[in-house]
């Protein structure tokens, strides 16, 4: 007489009827009427699970998997109702001590781990990612474990191809003998031939596959980045002759765009003549006000890195949060000593300052949602530092909880200058909206906002307001533009 099926198996798949239909009268875990709940609940989950899984339960390892698992095992002896280390013996030496581990209590979590394993009738080499956690009863013991699982053999051996072809590729651009390098349409570099990472001080390592200012952070705003974002922009190929912010030498640079909206880029050295042209237009009146300028701003920026650094351990909860935290600051702060370093050149604007940061975020990739509007207002070198600090936790912040979050979500940063009591002022407006109920008081709250409320009108006479609400934050910093020599730069 056939079983009824239980009420908690009563689930679509092959597996789910299997599993409802096979003799565990004859296994270690009994027949299935007299199952405890822990093991119902967890075969139940198994089952409906879209991804490869497979339950181990008791001392002797009994195996039960779903639908998805079945490619996994190939044509492995049926592996339902056995011994989760016969199932796998050939591979049971790397497998065995993470099935302990998980018995023990204690889950694991591996990436493109490499196995040995024998499922079609000889052995192959395969790749998996995995999951190992113990199901526990209701008191906290172990149970048994779920193993869920991907198989990533394709995706590694896709990866080493490319990898190939990449070393093939570099070796072709390394023979060119010219510094050269490329990126993709998100700014992650693709290539560097030898001379380029020879220039920089850098290894592959170090650069491939990770975004531009991520690797140079003091490029941010200079002439050759913003030359770069021309050319993917317009398509059109440029030559210029410039100082490199990461070299800090004169050179020359092709750019030309790529056929996927990248960009490629070569630079010869061209330092010697223009630092000798250079040095007929120096002064020593000029070389003494910098180094008093650099001697005064080190010790700034010292008092600022450790402010930083305090306010961030003070406002992180754990070890990764304050790296994380203090990491991102610091590169915002590169950013603006990067962009103070040639303020007698180019002159800071808010406008500067704020297409910076959102470059940093990736902004580009969600220009349909962001406004950035107002005249052009060049900033005292006093306020820039604190204003771009500023600017930097709100950005932080609309990527992680608020408007570019959630794809309805919208930015619109506006600013207008205006006469107050004989001082002209700068009113910005940074508003937010479509976020959603994520973007929580508590997780918004912290060392950007003690910083636009206490610090700015503090260090800079800032009038400012921070808003928000359940879908919408409205922040507003009004500071003065002119008169300001009573602040330090």
């Amino acid at each position: 007489m056939r079983r009824p099926q239980p009420q908690w198996l009563r689930i679509d798949s092959e597996m789910a009827h299997r599993l409802h239909t096979h003799d565990w009268a004859a296994t270690p875990l009994g027949p299935m009427e007299a199952w405890p709940a822990e093991l119902r609940s967890a075969a139940a989950f198994v089952m409906e699970n879209r991804f490869p899984a497979a339950l181990v339960w008791g001392p002797h390892l009994v195996t039960i998997y779903n639908d998805a698992f079945g490619p996994i095992l190939g044509a492995k002896p049926e592996a339902l109702g056995r011994s989760f280390a016969d199932v796998w013996s050939e591979a049971w030496t790397e497998i065995g001590p993470i099935v302990e581990r998980a018995m023990s209590g204690r889950s694991t979590f591996i990436e493109d781990y490499p196995l040995r394993i024998d499922r079609s009738g000889h052995g192959e080499d395969a790749f998996f990612t995995f999951s190992c956690s113990p199901v526990r009863g209701a008191d906290g013991e172990v149970l048994g474990m779920i193993d869920t699982v991907v198989e990533t053999t394709a995706a590694v051996r896709a990866r080493k191809a490319l990898l190939e072809n990449e070393e093939r590729l570099q070796t072709v651009l390394d023979g060119i003998g010219e510094a050269f390098y490329a990126l993709d349409r998100n700014w992650r570099f693709l290539f560097a031939s030898r001379s380029a990472l020879s220039a920089w001080g850098k290894t592959p390592d170090d650069i491939m596959g990770r975004p531009f200012l991520d690797c140079f952070p003091q490029a941010a705003g200079s002439a050759p980045y913003e030359a770069h974002r021309r050319v993917m922009r317009t398509g059109k190929a440029e030559t210029l002759e410039t100082i490199s912010p990461v070299l800090d030498r004169w050179i020359e640079a092709d750019l030309a765009p790529t056929p996927r909206g990248g960009l490629s880029v070569a630079f010869r050295d061209i330092d010697g003549r223009k630092r000798a042209e250079q040095a007929l237009r120096d002064s020593e009146a000029r070389q003494r006000v910098m180094v008093a300028e650099l001697q005064h701003r080190t010790r700034n920026l010292l008092a600022v890195v450790r402010s930083i650094a305090e306010q961030t351990i003070r406002t992180s909860d754990s070890l990764e949060g304050f790296h994380a935290g203090l990491n991102d600051r610091l590169c915002a702060l590169s950013r603006v000593q990067g962009l103070l370093s040639r303020s007698q050149e180019e002159p800071i604007t808010i406008e500067a300052l704020i297409r910076t940061e959102l470059d940093a975020l990736g902004a580009d990739e969600v220009a349909d949602r962001i406004l950035v509007h107002g005249p052009e207002i060049r900033l005292h070198e006093g306020a820039v530092q604190t204003v771009a600090l500023a600017l930097h936790e709100l950005a932080i912040s609309t990527r992680a909880y608020g408007a570019l979050l959630d794809a309805n979500g919208r930015l619109r940063i506006t600013w207008r200058s205006y006469a107050d009591e004989a001082r002209q002022r700068l009113a910005l407006e940074w508003r937010e909206s479509g976020f959603g109920a994520r973007g929580s008081t508590t997780a918004r709250g912290g060392y950007g906002r003690e910083l636009i409320e206490r610090a700015l009108p503090y260090v800079l006479q800032a009038r400012t307001t921070y808003d928000l609400g359940e879908t919408e934050l409205v922040c507003t910093i009004d500071l003065p533009i002119a008169d300001m020599n009573d602040f330090e730069a």
